[in-house]
């Protein structure tokens, strides 16, 4: 039995490790992309952690991104470390990159673009104290130039004042995903960004640790900004003002949110949803965990209420944006539909399994199958039959209440792996 979990546990680094091998890990240069023609039809694709690196260089270098369109192509591991830090693209400091573009220190270069990251992940951001951002320093928009930020997932790392970015103006920022820990001791410290004004954040998750002068689960300081069906799972630590989602606040609209974070904050400026705000709040249908450490605007639930399926229709008051975490990913608690980064996402393209979770049978489609052992989670293989076809029923009615895993063989190809949950 122990070579059987022996196994199991090499298979899913193998997986881990073909996963890696499809980033593009960064070399400390810059170089420039050579498809696409900048437009919304057409953007320029970055295909590379070069080609991510020298949009920082342009900016920097002044050259200016108004109504240019940029599209990622494949996950990034920036492979930061102290001797390489990642440089926002946009910021008020700029540092050579060592073997990189020379450009010297340059003052104020904000990105005034659009770009889809694509779902892709990056992994590995970690700037400078000086910086001041996360992937992006200042992105402005404006109604001649409506500007987006879409699709990016921020998987690890250390950033200063926003995971996404340091401050959006006139901008929308959707679907994008923080999980590096947000610092800034002196100032605003936002999960997804640090100050957003006249802006739209929606669909956003964070997970990563906040952590500054004013700490807000999603947007440390929001001013007449709109923040609608995002939610905060991190940890939330402020001095000044701290809230579950915005820090503190000039007319907050916060819709179909929730925290379920710890909040705490030096001083008694602090809420489970919103630290502070200023003039006439809209604050509708917004939750926190009344256990987070924090009260104040929106509406406390406990945990149980907010792990039920009847609080996913609660959120989504009419829309499909919210659903039910089948593989308790998210603790149990509601995932956005269009943006969750599950562990497993990278497989459903070739697996396919449902209902999740299970009650009596699990079927399990994947093609070339030739083989079906489910695991427990300390390895024991408690089921396990041969696969005769694409889609298969496996009867999983002898199993108690609980997470397993899921390994499906086939020909010339590493297993499969993924979880699934069995309830009674």
């Amino acid at each position: 039995m122990k070579k059987i979990f022996t196994l199991l546990v090499l298979v899913m680094v193998a997986i881990g490790a073909m996963a890696q091998g499809n980033r593009s890990v960064w070399n400390g240069k810059c170089e420039l992309w050579t498809r696409g023609e900048g437009t919304a039809e057409s953007p320029y694709l970055i295909e590379s952690a070069e080609n991510l690196a020298f949009l920082s260089y342009m900016c920097a270098a002044g050259y200016d991104t108004y109504g240019l369109h940029f599209r990622l192509t494949t996950d990034i591991d920036l492979n930061c470390s102290e001797d390489r830090l990642w440089n926002p693209i946009g910021v008020y400091l700029y540092n050579d990159y060592q073997t990189g573009c020379t450009t010297g220190y340059q003052m104020y270069r904000v990105f005034r673009g659009s770009f889809d990251g694509g779902g892709h992940c990056i992994y590995n951001l970690y700037t400078r104290p000086n910086s001041l951002g996360g992937l992006f320093g200042d992105v402005i928009g404006s109604n001649q130039n409506p500007v987006v930020i879409e699709n990016i997932k921020i998987m690890s790392g250390s950033v200063v004042s926003g995971g996404i970015a340091k401050k959006v103006s006139g901008a929308t920022v959707c679907r994008c995903v923080n999980k590096a820990d947000v610092i800034c001791e002196t100032g605003d410290a936002g999960g997804i960004v640090g100050v957003a004004e006249s802006s739209v954040i929606e669909e956003c998750y964070n997970e990563g640790m906040v952590n500054g002068k004013h700490a807000g689960g999603i947007v440390a300081n929001s001013q007449k900004a709109t923040v609608i069906n995002c939610y905060n799972v991190g940890d939330v630590n402020g001095v000044m003002s701290a809230g579950g989602c915005v820090a503190r606040s000039m007319q907050p609209k916060i819709e179909n949110c929730y925290n379920v974070g710890g909040v705490s904050c030096d001083s008694l400026v602090v809420g489970g949803l919103v630290g502070s705000h200023m003039g006439l709040d809209t604050i509708r249908n917004s939750y926190f965990l009344n256990t987070c450490g924090a009260m104040g605007l929106g509406t406390p639930k406990s945990a149980d209420e907010m792990r039920e399926r009847s609080f996913v229709d609660v959120l989504n008051a009419g829309t499909h944006v919210w659903g039910f975490d089948e593989t308790f990913d998210n603790q149990g608690f509601p995932v956005l539909e269009n943006n969750h980064a599950a562990v497993d996402e990278s497989l459903t393209a070739v697996l396919r399994i449902y209902p999740n979770p299970a009650n009596d049978v699990l079927v399990v489609e994947c093609e070339g199958a030739t083989g079906i052992a489910v695991y427990d989670v300390i390895g024991q293989c408690v089921l396990e039959m041969a696969a005769t076809n694409a889609s298969m029923r496996l009867d999983v009615s002898s199993l108690e209440s609980g997470v397993y895993l899921l390994s499906v063989s086939g020909k010339n190809r590493p297993a499969l792996v993924t979880r699934f949950v069995v309830t009674r």
